[in-house]
């Protein structure tokens, strides 16, 4: 009777160890997750950070590539390349994320770019005006 105690005893000592073998492993297992879940978590934001930079970029490829003036080009593309393509990164190819204050300064450059254009066009078109008049004037 003693040794079947003694034998019982042990054996409930090898459960208590294994049980808590087995609690340590599940707290180990649940940590894991948290990071993993926080990991998850980072990159979908780090996604939907590059999701943006392409859509702007895309945005301002797409005025680039409406614009008829073919002199705006240049200058635009300069500009592009100023805006997405970081100088002196440690990774080749990275990109500047723009804040808030880059983009606002960007999409007044672009006004500002666009409201010349249309004073020259508007300019180019008040002489053709002017001298087609001239032209009626002197036929009749």
């Amino acid at each position: 009777t003693k040794e079947k105690i003694k034998e019982m005893d042990e054996e409930l000592e090898r459960g208590v160890r294994t049980n808590h073998s087995l609690g340590q492993a599940l707290n180990d297992k649940a940590h894991k997750i948290d990071n993993l879940n926080l990991e998850i978590k980072r990159q979908r934001g780090a996604i939907q950070e590059k999701e943006r930079v392409i859509q702007l970029f895309v945005t301002d490829l797409e005025k680039l590539v409406t614009e008829v003036d073919p002199s705006y080009w240049r200058d635009a593309i300069r500009q592009l390349y100023r805006t997405y393509v970081k100088k002196g990164t440690k990774e080749p190819g990275a990109r500047d994320v723009p804040d808030s204050m880059d983009e606002f300064a960007r999409q007044r450059e672009y006004m500002e770019r666009s409201l010349e254009t249309l004073k020259k066009r508007a300019t180019k078109n008040e002489e053709a005006v002017k001298i087609n008049n001239q032209k009626k004037a002197a036929e009749n």
